[in-house]
């Protein structure tokens, strides 16, 4: 348990005295076209069923 508390305030005072900062910005275009290509939401839908009867 004390270890745990000494890396949390280490890891704490770390980001306190100006850590490393990373740009917080999402390319949402790049997931969805990802999505896109794997649940296939571009290709046209198949045509309608006839019925036989």
């Amino acid at each position: 348990m004390t270890l745990a508390l000494s890396a949390l305030l280490t890891m704490g005072s770390l980001t306190a005295c100006g850590g490393k900062t990373t740009d917080k910005t999402v390319d949402l275009t790049a997931f969805y076209n990802t999505l896109a290509e794997e649940y296939g939401w571009w290709r046209t839908p198949p045509p309608a069923a006839k019925r036989t009867s």
